[in-house]
């Protein structure tokens, strides 16, 4: 049983070596303290590929290598599901606080994670590609729909080659970002340090466009977008930092750092987490422009495509 003052995550698994690598991320990030974790797979009782035929003479002449096909999955499921739960209880987390279950398919499998994601979890987390990873994709279908649609809890997407360790935590002043500490500190080991980083674009773009008050000097407002966003940028760090420590994470365990004149703040931002060789990267699902119509905001998508081996924990 999952007890009610703990943190409650469900790792979507599908048996694949990158869900493995995901479990070992967990085993090595998570609090093993205060997590309580179920392990879920949705098993698909069908091959790839055989929902698209018809029932037709071929089909039935091949439900016998349908049925040993579901045998041997289920097979190599349920050991996949032993290896996980070891893995955690070797890392330190209570086996008794870990829950594993062979779900079957009924609407499809990310429909199904999404439904049970609404049995009181506090985070779900994925790998972004799983078995049926093509060759340059940046997500996996089920992640890609996870990251679409399960917009109500924080959503972890592990990378392939994703270090558990220090975190880079990308704010903006947004209500989103000043959330993250209290999510952070529940589930995160009490000795990560965390980097609260924020990227101002470039004032330059400014001058681009046709000013709005001809008679205001450009030169007079480039000096003075500048100075306020300077100070702007600083408010925003000490208020986040601020809202880490209300949240329990030590003063210590925090560096605050601003870069200016970017082009794109998604690329500083993953070009920040590899100098500073992050293994995660934190965002809010959106920014301070908070689209409703969008289920996830421009900055935080680009961030997802660029941050290829990376986790991206998105915080609602």
């Amino acid at each position: 049983m999952m007890t009610a003052n703990r943190i409650k995550v469900l790792a979507a698994v599908d048996g694949s070596d990158r869900a493995m690598s995901m479990i070992r991320y967990v085993a090595g990030q998570f609090q093993p303290g205060s997590v309580d974790i179920k392990i879920f797979n949705v098993h698909d009782q069908l091959p790839d590929g055989f929902r698209d035929i018809d029932k037709d003479l071929d089909f039935l002449f091949r439900i016998s290598e349908v049925k040993a096909w579901d045998v041997t999955r289920r097979k190599q499921v349920r050991q996949f599901l032993d290896k996980a739960k070891a893995t955690l209880v070797k890392s330190g987390f209570d086996q008794e606080k870990i829950m594993v279950e062979l779900h079957e398919r009924s609407t499809g499998i990310a429909r199904d994670i999404i439904a049970e994601a609404k049995n009181g979890y506090d985070a779900v987390v994925i790998a972004r590609r799983g078995l049926g990873a093509i060759k340059g994709m940046i997500l996996g279908s089920v992640a890609s729909k996870l990251v679409n649609n399960l917009t109500w809890l924080p959503l972890w997407v592990v990378g392939k080659n994703a270090k558990p360790g220090p975190m880079l935590a990308a704010v903006d002043g947004s209500e989103n970002s000043l959330r993250f500490g209290a999510h952070l500190s529940r589930i995160v080991k009490d000795s990560v340090p965390i980097e609260v980083f924020h990227a101002v674009r470039s004032f330059g773009l400014a001058n681009q466009y046709t000013l709005l008050v001809d008679e205001v000097p450009p030169l007079f407002q480039y000096q003075e977008s500048e100075k306020v966003s300077k100070w702007r940028a600083e408010d925003i760090l000490n208020q986040c930092s601020e809202e880490f420590n209300k949240a329990g994470i030590d003063q210590g365990r925090i560096t605050k750092n601003v870069i200016f004149d970017v082009s794109s703040r998604a690329k500083a931002i993953v070009d920040r987490a590899h100098q500073g060789r992050y293994g995660t990267i934190v965002m809010g699902r959106r920014g301070l422009s908070d689209i409703r119509e969008f289920p996830i905001g421009r900055v935080t998508a680009k961030v997802l495509q660029l941050a290829k081996g990376m986790t991206v924990c998105v915080v609602n």
